[in-house]
């Protein structure tokens, strides 16, 4: 079956939202590929109402890997699930097969030219908000996360996450998803609203005022 891109509605609304969901913990793919699934079966109405496409996960992203992904797959959806410092993100090592981290100036490669697709980026690391800056950028949101956070704490936010928008009726504008998805993940942890930081065009914004985009 030929591979459908998610179809616009409108400049907001998308009636199919394309996740690629990618990692770099070698050492942890168990945790990660359970993750994974736990979205996945959170997901399972919308996935075979043909709402939500879910790609299989890359769970050792190299630098390669994820530009080739990006440009076949052409997601919505960005998720990252892995570990950051202010400096950049853990992704693998082609070389040494060791992650290593992919700087911040290394970022705007990644993602220069992709937002004609490429809606939300959701980066589940610790400290990835200077991440997020540099990659909203390139006018695509991204969601990222003001301190170190536990691994569990931080799976359980993906989780809630993406059943967050799961439960709306299609076809969603980007905005709405993002903004029911924070709520929701607020709603079942309040202690880590302030870690939430949500970006786009370089600048820090309010995710419970975001509104849909008119035509």
């Amino acid at each position: 079956t030929p591979r459908q891109n998610p179809t616009k509605t409108s400049s907001s609304e998308i009636e199919q939202l394309n996740i690629l969901y990618v990692s770099a913990r070698p050492h942890d793919k168990f945790n990660l590929r359970n993750d994974y699934d736990k979205i996945k079966n959170r997901l399972g109405k919308s996935i075979q109402n043909g709402e939500i496409q879910f790609e299989l996960p890359i769970l050792d992203t190299n630098y390669d890997k994820v530009l080739t992904e990006l440009k076949d797959t052409k997601p919505t959806v960005l998720h990252y699930s892995g570990h950051g410092s202010e400096e950049g993100i853990c992704f693998i090592n082609n070389q040494t097969n060791k992650t290593e981290l992919l700087t911040n100036d290394e970022l705007e490669d990644v993602f220069e030219n992709r937002s004609s697709y490429l809606k939300l980026v959701f980066l589940n690391s610790c400290l990835s908000m200077h991440q997020a800056k540099i990659i909203s950028q390139f006018g695509i949101y991204v969601l990222g996360l003001t301190e170190e956070v536990e691994d569990a704490l931080a799976l359980s936010i993906g989780q809630l996450f993406y059943l967050g928008i799961s439960a709306q009726e299609f076809p969603i504008s980007i905005e709405k998803a993002i903004r029911v998805g924070c709520k929701n993940i607020i709603k079942n942890h309040s202690e880590v609203e302030s870690l939430i930081s949500l970006w786009k065009d370089g600048l820090e914004i309010n995710f419970k005022t975001l509104k849909p985009k008119s035509s």
